[in-house]
């Protein structure tokens, strides 16, 4: 990780004015995972630092929704390790968050009634991609298929989406979140989409409602 990708401590609690115990505390509890605090020789010694976007992302995070919610409930949202929760189809219609047009699709292909937390994270990723860039319900289909297939390979949220383009195509890429990507000369990302950031999103839209025993 190159240098100003990180942010010392010190600077950390200077931006979001959150104190050393807190910071501590959130550690202990899980919401700031512990292979974020990176130990580095300095010249006063040895320091503390973080990655500096995650780190912000999730501190702000947590600022905003602490009194909505739980350490535990938080710690929850965050771990990259997928929920067991099940949700029925009709409950899930009830939230505007999803177009009935992409749950169509899932249902249809997947064939079920009822869905899984990381099902609905991929429902809740497609959405986004159609917001951003309006593509058709065709390639919004083959791109449910492609989730069909990767859905009994994926553990845990941390992942990013890749929707990129070449002169004649509009492709999807699934790669593990820090994973470097090197595309051709004439190909160009279009979304970037982390599914941690959007399980975290999600976990907090699905508040409240009813889950399958």
């Amino acid at each position: 990780m190159e240098e100003h990708d990180l942010l010392s401590k010190k600077e950390l609690l200077a931006l979001t004015g959150i104190s050393y115990g807190q910071l501590y505390r959130w550690k202990r509890q899980n919401l700031i995972p512990e292979s974020w605090f990176v130990k580095q020789s300095s010249f006063t010694g040895q320091e503390t630092f973080f990655p500096k976007d995650k780190v912000l992302k999730r501190v702000e995070a947590i600022l905003k929704l602490k009194d909505q919610h739980s350490l535990d409930e938080l710690a929850e949202m965050f771990s990259p390790v997928i929920t067991n929760k099940v949700f029925r189809e009709s409950s899930i219609r009830q939230l505007e968050v999803f177009e009935q047009s992409l749950l169509n699709i899932f249902t249809q292909i997947l064939n079920k009634d009822k869905f899984s937390f990381i099902e609905l994270l991929f429902v809740y990723a497609l959405c986004e991609i159609k917001r951003r860039l309006n593509l058709g319900e065709t390639w919004l289909s083959g791109m449910g298929i492609s989730i069909k297939n990767w859905l009994p390979k994926v553990k845990t949220t941390d992942y990013r989406l890749l929707i990129c383009r070449t002169e004649k195509n509009i492709f999807s890429l699934l790669l593990q979140e820090d994973s470097p990507v090197f595309l051709d000369h004439d190909s160009e990302v279009l979304a970037d989409l982390k599914l941690n950031e959007l399980a975290n999103e999600l976990h907090g839209k699905l508040a409240g409602l009813e889950e399958l025993e």
